[in-house]
């Protein structure tokens, strides 16, 4: 669940965005049904909290700073997301107002967790808390968010939906805090990537080698895993973007991707291999070798599958693995072949721990890049990385 430290009121931030949008404090308090006071100290309570002035005050009313407008942007897609959800569960917009961040936290730990039971655990709460501001949810929205199941008292489908876009209002927080901090001179906050097999061994490191240089203070988080996990965590804002292989028409709708660069698929094997140094090896010469396989879900396991029925003979049961450093520890201690990228192999094969085969194979390009949310916002630091990245594949 995303981490949030000042902006943690909603309803505040609901009456920021009055004071933006009425420019004044009385023509604010009047629109979201506050006195004056109130709005009065809960905007000294926000600027307090985040160390910054929001409005620059006038004698002709209020009027955003440059922290101001950074903060409105990022409120306003968190309201959006909010609203968005209200519309997908068939709730009223206006009701996106009735949530709270207790509410919604419990809302979203439900829906990750699976059962009530669960998430007090996950929370470390009583589970008649995250039950009462579950229910407390259900009455102010009129819609069922718990259903009985086999483990208990878990989340609805409608529960689900309004958390994963609740996970993306919060994120929008994060995001806003960071860019505050930002604006203040302090280059702190967080990236996160989610990172193919064929990233790992050459482009995510050179290009967090740079970044990282640039800006010591931003903590760097890397997730590998299959692409069905990491598309999910990205779904749920928990990373800020994938790398690897592209998907093109299996795109989900909710992403967008870009490209980097055309990659291949080769044969490797160990360095002194039998295969090693013969020209024009046919499927043929590979009759007799054992393999290692690309994950089942990769996109390059539908052209292994192929590849091998092509051979003469049936070769051994492979091993199936997208961790780089297993693939290679089995190629050097084995006479096992493997296909697999070009680029995630560039450097094993330069510095001589792996050898390509001189296999005319089909066409296999793919598209290597980058996946991100659409209407995804980066901050400074996360547009910058895209930059760096971006200059590391030209200088490959």
């Amino acid at each position: 669940m995303p981490a949030h430290g000042c902006l943690t009121n909603l309803r505040h931030l609901g009456g920021f965005l009055a004071i933006a949008g009425r420019g004044t404090i009385s023509a604010a308090a009047e629109s979201v049904a506050a006195s004056q006071p109130a709005l009065t100290q809960a905007l000294a309570g926000l600027e307090a909290r985040l160390g910054v002035p929001l409005f620059d005050r006038r004698h002709d009313g209020m009027v955003l700073t440059e922290p101001g407008r950074i903060l409105r942007v990022r409120v306003e897609r968190c309201t959006d997301h909010l609203r968005r959800a209200m519309s997908e569960i068939g709730a009223r917009p206006h009701l996106a107002g009735q949530l709270s961040m207790s509410r919604i936290r419990a809302l979203i730990a439900v829906a990750e967790e699976g059962s009530l039971r669960m998430a007090a655990r996950a929370c470390d709460l009583r589970v008649s808390s995250i039950s009462r501001s579950c229910r407390d949810l259900e009455l102010r929205l009129g819609v069922a968010l718990l259903e009985r199941t086999s483990t208990g008292l878990g989340p609805t489908r409608r529960a689900e939906q309004l958390a994963r876009l609740s996970r993306l209002a919060l994120a929008e927080l994060r995001e806003a805090e960071d860019e505050l901090r930002i604006w203040r001179g302090e280059y702190t906050g967080r990236l996160a990537i989610g990172c193919l097999p064929l990233a790992q061994s050459t482009i995510l490191p050179a290009a967090l080698a740079r970044f990282t240089v640039e800006y010591p203070r931003i903590d760097c988080s890397i997730v590998d895993g299959y692409y069905a996990t990491l598309s999910r965590a990205l779904g749920h804002a928990d990373i800020d973007l994938i790398i690897g292989a592209l998907r093109r028409g299996d795109l989900s709708e909710e992403f967008e991707e870009h490209a980097l660069f055309g990659d291949e698929l080769v044969v490797v094997a160990r360095k002194g291999h039998a295969l090693e140094g013969r020209h024009r090896l046919t499927l043929a010469d590979l009759h007799g070798f054992s393999w290692i396989a690309p994950r089942t879900s990769a996109p390059a396991r539908e052209y292994f599958e192929r590849l091998l029925g092509e051979l003469p003979q049936a070769p051994a049961a492979a091993i199936e693995t997208g961790a780089h450093s297993v693939m290679r520890g089995l190629l050097r201690a084995t006479d096992r072949l493997t296909l697999v990228s070009l680029s995630q192999v560039r450097d094993d094969l330069t510095h001589g721990l792996l050898c390509q085969l001189d296999l005319d194979l089909p066409p296999s390009a793919r598209i290597i890049g980058y996946t991100h949310r659409r209407q995804w916002l980066p901050n400074l630091p996360q547009q910058r990385f895209l930059e760096i990245l971006r200059s590391v594949v030209h200088d490959l």
